[in-house]
């Protein structure tokens, strides 16, 4: 069974790959920290050694002269007065001394940590501004301070996030295009062969330019839905609904469609279930497209299974699965069935579809909070279910 719906991404090869972090960085803020927890201890260490050396309780006897050496290596000769006291000019020079030490290695732990942090900034900086100019492939390395590394790890995701986006936005313009012109090309060439006499005005003629402009039609009107729902905008006008009435409903209105196509519809009883809270029109195009889909891709002699029951791990809430015997869907492109304009064999796209279906499918599901889903296997067939959410109870 091959189904439709999706883009492939083609997003460009990163510029620069960011190498995972193989260990913890220390944080910044504990770098910090620890630092200035150092200079105060010092700074401290050094006014309290002063403030003992202007009180007299330290220094040599008097008349000495001793040589010393202020913290920042600068020799001083520094006399002792009569009573073993500094003199007043030799400790504010001490003082003056320690100051200018203390300002030099908070100024070159200053210097170091504005690097540190300045430089992976200025990067990421410069890396975002090129992103801005239209460059999606720009990546930044990873930094050794772990907030750092962690920003460059944001940036990096960020950037194959915007890269992988505006892939698929460029696909899905292409493929726009692709299916528009299409039906286009059709009307009007037979139009113009019916202006140069080439095509007879018949009604088998006007026939077939009524048939490609509702393929046209259906086609906007698919893009209009998505867009709708894209934008959270999708109308649904929810109410209790059974959802086996809805089955023989859709089963009765695709039966000509399987009987032309040499495939039975079945439906398993599926016994008791509650109403749920859906909008019954939506929910019929759901089951439509994946009914339609499934008579599509089974052959001839082939079963179409229509089945509902209750979840057992959800009270309440209603799975509804379309289940085929045909050829199933390759591992590979299982994952991208419910994408926009995704093709297995992009080939036949005249007669897939234009590869809407199922992606309509899932946004109307989503939108009444449920949960789309497949599964195959090649050569026993496919299953599409989706989940529906009990009604209210009054």
């Amino acid at each position: 069974m091959r189904h439709p719906s999706a883009m492939h991404n083609r997003g460009q090869s990163p510029a620069v790959c960011a190498p995972p972090a193989h260990r913890r960085r220390p944080p910044l803020f504990a770098l910090m920290l620890a630092a200035f927890a150092l200079v105060i201890v010092l700074g401290v260490g050094g006014m309290v050694g002063l403030f003992f050396l202007a009180q007299g309780q330290v220094g040599p006897p008097a008349g000495m002269i001793e040589n010393l050496t202020d913290p920042s290596g600068f020799p001083l000769k520094i006399a002792a007065d009569g009573t073993g006291h500094w003199s007043r000019t030799d400790v504010w020079r001490g003082a003056l001394s320690a100051s200018l030490a203390l300002a030099a290695v908070l100024l070159g732990l200053a210097t170091i940590f504005s690097r540190r942090i300045s430089k992976p900034i200025s990067k990421l900086t410069a890396a975002a501004r090129t992103m801005a100019a239209g460059d999606l492939s720009v990546r930044v390395a990873s930094y050794g301070v772990r907030e750092i590394n962690d920003l460059a790890d944001a940036f990096n995701s960020m950037a194959g996030s915007i890269s992988a986006a505006d892939g698929q936005r460029r696909q899905l313009t292409a493929d726009v295009a692709h299916e528009l012109r299409t039906p286009l090309s059709i009307i009007k060439g037979r139009l113009e062969g019916m202006q140069d006499g080439v095509y007879p005005a018949t009604p088998e003629q006007i026939a077939l330019l009524l048939d490609e402009t509702a393929l046209l039609e259906r086609l906007i009107e698919d893009l209009r839905l998505l867009a709708q729902a894209d934008a959270g905008q999708l109308p649904l006008y929810l109410e209790q609904v059974c959802i086996d009435g809805l089955l023989d409903a859709v089963a009765r209105s695709f039966g000509p469609q399987a009987l032309a196509a040499g495939v039975a519809i079945q439906i398993v009883p599926p016994g008791p279930l509650p109403e749920v809270s859906a909008d019954s029109q939506r929910i019929s195009q759901v089951l439509g497209n994946l009914l339609a889909n499934a008579i599509r891709h089974t052959p001839a002699g082939g079963t179409v299974t229509l089945r509902a029951w209750v979840d057992p791990t959800a009270p309440g809430q209603v799975n509804v699965a379309v289940q085929d015997t045909g050829a199933g869907i390759a591992p590979d492109d299982l994952p991208n069935i419910f994408e926009r304009f995704w093709k297995a064999d992009r080939a036949r796209s005249r007669s897939g579809g234009a590869g809407l279906g199922l992606a309509i499918a899932r946004r109307i599901v989503e939108a009444h909070g449920g949960r789309i889903w497949a599964t195959s296997a090649l050569g026993q067939g496919t299953t599409v279910g989706f989940t529906l959410q009990p009604a209210a109870r009054n």
